[in-house]
């Protein structure tokens, strides 16, 4: 039966730890079948990167909020007015990587927000990564830039304005992790 099917699917606690089994009849029932399958599995990846965003964003604020518990703690216990400031600047970098951290998180709800308003498009994607790299030749000059493709033209569909966010955040991080006159290939 379905409950039997289910039972072994998800767990007490509401955890999905297990497939549907999929029909391979052509008719409707066995489509259904497939579709519910699909659905399935794509919730549990969906939970599955929600347990891992958790687990990560707890790592990533433990060091500032430990960061700013230890100076508040240490201030408590010194009196001279340089080692004060020692420690109000370490809070306040703490407060600060906090800070950012917050940012990024909203700046990653407003993305997931524009991708699901976005209207999909068919467009070439070799064009728009085209003009993106002709804006960082101008942006970032002192960076020598090398496009390959290995082809002129691949049509998808998805939001040319999103693919250009995305591409902007990769570059950024090339650009960061790169020295003047170094050439960034892509």
């Amino acid at each position: 039966s379905l409950r039997d099917n289910t039972e072994a699917v998800i767990d007490d606690n509401g955890k999905i730890i297990g497939t549907l089994p999929t029909s391979n009849q052509r008719d409707e029932i066995g489509d259904l079948s497939r579709s519910f399958a699909d659905v399935l599995s794509r919730l549990q990846q969906y939970n599955s990167y929600l347990e891992k965003m958790a687990s990560r964003l707890s790592h990533e604020l433990r060091t500032p909020i430990a960061v700013v518990k230890s100076s508040l703690d240490m201030l408590l216990h010194v009196n001279d007015s340089e080692q004060q400031t020692v420690f109000v600047e370490r809070a306040q970098s703490g407060v600060n990587r906090l800070s950012t951290i917050l940012n990024s998180m909203s700046e990653a709800t407003r993305l997931e927000q524009a991708i699901e308003q976005e209207d999909l498009e068919t467009f070439n994607i070799v064009q728009v990564i085209k003009g993106c790299v002709e804006g960082y030749q101008h942006t970032y000059a002192l960076r020598k830039w090398t496009l390959t493709a290995t082809d002129s033209s691949l049509l998808i569909d998805g939001s040319p304005e999103l693919i250009a966010q995305l591409f902007d955040k990769v570059v950024s991080n090339a650009v960061d992790f790169s020295q003047n006159n170094d050439e960034i290939v892509i």
